[in-house]
């Protein structure tokens, strides 16, 4: 795992073109830096439940005998991309529910919980909103030099 990574992220939502009594379509364009994190564990105060179990039943399940029991489906043959078949849903959903309940119980250890998961803080330099409206709106703030925040600077979309 890194220690660092230059990384640009996006995040859209709303709908776009939005219709009446839907939000407005928004976009968050975000570069940075990615600084990993050692303590794995603290990602337990704020991450949902639901997911986290998500993430450590595919590590599990990517590091089990299944792989090798549905061939190359699993390990990223023709189509399959590393995914398990739909005919593993059943189990797969009681080993997520399984890392539910230990999670909510405190019995997942930061060893095991590292071994699947990789924090990062984000540390970003620029940062991006582009929102709907009759043009589209965009604003854009930066660091200068020495660290300080640039106030937004509104720009053409195009």
């Amino acid at each position: 795992m890194p220690t660092q990574v230059d990384v640009a992220l996006c995040y859209v939502e709303g709908s776009y073109p939005s219709g009446p009594g839907e939000s407005a379509c928004r976009q968050w364009r975000i570069d940075g830096t990615a600084i990993a994190q050692p303590e794995v564990s603290s990602v337990l105060e704020t991450a949902p439940v639901g997911s986290l179990a998500q993430i450590l039943a595919a590590g599990e399940r990517g590091r089990s005998p299944l792989g090798e029991e549905v061939g190359d489906a699993f390990h990223g043959g023709e189509g399959g991309w590393g995914l398990l078949p739909s005919s593993e849903k059943e189990s797969f959903v009681e080993l997520v529910e399984s890392y539910k309940r230990r999670l909510v119980a405190g019995e997942i250890e930061e060893e095991e919980l590292a071994r699947d998961v990789a924090l990062y803080s984000l540390e970003p330099e620029r940062v991006e909103l582009c929102e709907e409206g009759a043009f589209w709106n965009r604003t854009e703030w930066w660091k200068d030099e020495a660290g300080e925040w640039k106030d937004g600077l509104s720009l053409l979309p195009y």
